[in-house]
Parts: structure tokens; sequence; C-alpha cells
């Protein structure tokens, strides 16, 4: 398939490594070292505050980013990972991931979440959520906590539509 991550789990459009880790390349000669690989998680929302602080403009102080700027980081000016969590949804909000150091809280289907260590496990094949339950709790207030701070969401991908469809017919009610 097209969109096939081997070794990773999923693909596009899912919150399996398979549908979120893509490769992130940067480039800026005499300034960022040639051929370094950075091994920290990042994501599109470091974009614009790295932009932002390359270009001196303010990110607005109105409203929480969650992006940082990235340079002081792939410079080696700040030590550690940019982001203690990283987060995801899709779906109107019907899967949904939070990333943490090497564990990963994940919800794809109707049952209840799945806990992988990606350090032992890149492929989630093994969900350790009934081994690790003091993380699956802790990942999903986190997860709880930031989705509380967001808008909902304003459109549904197909899966979820499809999920609702179903669970509506069930129920009696057919949405169209």
């Amino acid at each position: 398939a097209p969109t096939h991550n081997d070794p990773l789990r999923g693909n596009k459009g899912q919150v399996y490594e398979g549908g979120i880790r893509v490769p992130f390349v940067m480039r800026w000669l005499g300034r960022l070292p040639e051929g370094k690989v950075y091994d920290e998680p990042v994501c599109s929302i470091d974009v614009f505050p790295t932009a932002a602080a390359l270009a001196g403009a303010k990110v607005p102080s109105d409203r929480k980013i969650d992006g940082v700027n990235l340079m002081p980081y792939l410079l080696g000016e700040k030590p550690g990972a940019p982001h203690e969590r990283l987060f995801w949804r899709t779906g109107g909000g019907a899967a949904w991931a939070v990333s943490e150091g090497r564990y990963k809280l994940l919800k794809m289907t109707e049952t209840g979440p799945e806990l992988y260590d990606l350090q032992a496990d890149i492929g989630e094949a093994k969900n350790i959520a009934s081994e690790k339950p003091d993380v699956a709790r802790r990942l999903l207030k986190a997860h709880d906590d930031w989705n509380a701070e967001l808008v909902p969401p304003i459109f549904e991908s197909l899966q979820g539509g499809q999920q609702k469809k179903k669970q509506s017919k069930a129920k009696g009610k057919a949405i169209q």
C-alpha cells in the first residue's frame, strides 16, 4: 500500500506511529550542522514558533501556542526534548494519542485506550495498558486536560463519520 510504513503500525490518518511519524527535514547552510540527525520528537506545531523566532516576530500572547522554537535545541543551546508530551486527535476526536518519553497512549477503536512502550515496541504490537495502569492513567489524564482546552472539531474524517453512522443505526436513528 502507498501509505504502508513498516515496521511502524498503521497508516495515514491514524494515530499509530505509521500515521504520525514522518521525516522532518530542516536545512540552513552555515547555521545548522549538515548531516546531523536530531532524535527527539518534534511536530508540525513547531514550524510557526520556529519561523516566527527566525524572522524576529513575536508569537501571539493572547492564546496558548503549543509549538516551540526548535532552533535552541537543534543548535545544542538547550538540552533535552522540546516537548514533555505530544498530542494528536482525528476523526472528530474519535481517535487520539498522547506520547510522553518512551510511552504512548492511544485510542483508535471502541475498546479502551492502548498503551505502548515505543522504545521496546516501535511497531505497537503489545498493548501494555494492563501491565502499566499508572502510566495509562497519567497519560489519559494528560489527554483529557489537553482535549478540554481545545475547540470542538469542525470536521470528521470518513472513519469517524462511519463510526457515528453505525452507532446511530444501532440506536434506530440513521444519520445520512
